[in-house]
């Protein structure tokens, strides 16, 4: 019997990649886990099952100060010994795909996408992360910056097989790691077709009825990590010229901003149970993807629940949304091609079979087909 080993960034909080963990945990539950920090609480998916951790998991406020130990990462997988293993995939958007390993253990790379701040958000994340008086630690960012990127140019190359999320992120490895990386053709992350698709009620969720502004298919959604390369504000600011109730789930550090900015038409739910957020799928008029995303599972599991979904054109989103069918796909610069977007879904009716049968095309039993093909 094959051991086999999964590897993930770090299993301290909740997101739509923890969608993708859950279910590469049911596809392999005898395999061990590997990560760099680790905190039960919110990795409550994985089974009981030995997780290994690596030496940051010691440092104090780890978990609450992850982002800032960047520097040590690179130097943290490199200290993991895989050599019992037959198998290691790793799933990532950081740097666990640049594991050391010997070579009888074949390592498949699920790669979420390049890590962003190194290469394709920098300058936002400069620009959002380092503002005010941190503008004085720019120099020292950007110089940490270029290490990581030499780094990470090199752990790309390690894999066996780099199998890409979408077309977008393909995109994104053969242009930033060049030829010699072995990139598999695109396997779309699992949707939980039949969970989502399930019939909501005919109400909208007790949350929005103590709201008595929002009405059933009243307001636009989003669900999204509250962070600045997501766009949220062009979703907000949108909502607000077309005086268009919007909420807003997920949390995240962008929230004092996006707050500021909102009016009482804007609705923070926070996180909220999967069954809270199917309901909001359910009885909204469309939800709102405005940023560049990696693939983006908000949009299927939009769609799945009936309801179209807004996407920009040059995100791993427009992949899953058929254009004028299942939702529209647009070239998002601002919140006036948003706005002009959602008016045009107020105007129209849509086919919830049709905006169903496309998310039936990215469910769990698809994508394990074609992994266990493949490993």
């Amino acid at each position: 019997m094959q051991r086999i080993a999964l590897v993930y960034d770090w299993l301290d909080s909740a997101g739509g990649a923890e969608r993708i963990l859950k279910v590469f945990s049911e596809m392999y539950p005898e395999a061990d886990w590997y990560t760099l920090v680790y905190d039960p609480e919110h990795a409550s998916f994985l089974p009981k099952t030995t997780v290994h951790t690596s030496f940051l998991q010691k440092l104090p406020h780890a978990k609450r100060f992850r982002p800032f130990l960047a520097p040590l990462m690179p130097i943290a997988w490199e200290q993991f010994s895989f050599d019992s293993y037959d198998i290691v995939i790793s799933i990532t958007s950081g740097y666990a795909k640049g594991l050391l390993l010997k070579p009888h253990t074949k390592h498949f790379c699920y790669l979420l996408t390049p890590p962003r701040y190194l290469w394709t958000h920098t300058n936002e994340y400069l620009r959002d992360y380092f503002n005010g008086w941190k503008t004085l630690f720019r120099p020292l960012a950007q110089l940490l910056f270029s290490y990581l990127k030499t780094w990470d140019y090199a752990a790309a190359h390690r894999p066996d097989v780099i199998i890409p999320i979408s077309e977008v992120v393909k995109k994104r490895v053969q242009t930033l790691y060049k030829d010699k990386v072995h990139c598999h053709d695109v396997i779309y992350p699992p949707v939980d077709y039949q969970f989502w698709s399930a019939a909501a009620s005919d109400t909208p969720t007790a949350n929005l009825a103590r709201k008595p502004r929002i009405q059933s298919k009243g307001y636009a959604l989003v669900v999204a990590r509250l962070v600045p390369y997501k766009r949220l504000d062009y979703a907000i600011l949108a909502c607000q010229s077309i005086q268009m109730p919007l909420v807003l789930v997920g949390d995240g550090p962008d929230m004092t901003r996006l707050k500021q900015m909102a009016a009482q038409t804007t609705h923070f739910v926070g996180n909220i149970s999967d069954e809270a957020l199917r309901d909001l799928y359910a009885h909204a008029l469309v939800t709102l993807c405005p940023g560049i995303d990696d693939f983006g599972l908000t949009a299927v599991e939009s769609m799945a629940a009936g309801t179209p979904a807004i996407v920009h054109s040059s995100s791993g989103n427009a992949e899953a949304v058929l254009d004028s069918e299942t939702g529209y796909c647009v070239e998002l610069a601002g919140p006036h091609e948003l706005a002009d977007a959602v008016v045009r879904t107020q105007e129209r009716q849509w086919s919830r079979t049709k905006c169903q049968r496309r998310a039936k095309e990215f469910d769990i039993a698809a994508c394990i087909s074609q992994w266990k093909e493949l490993v």
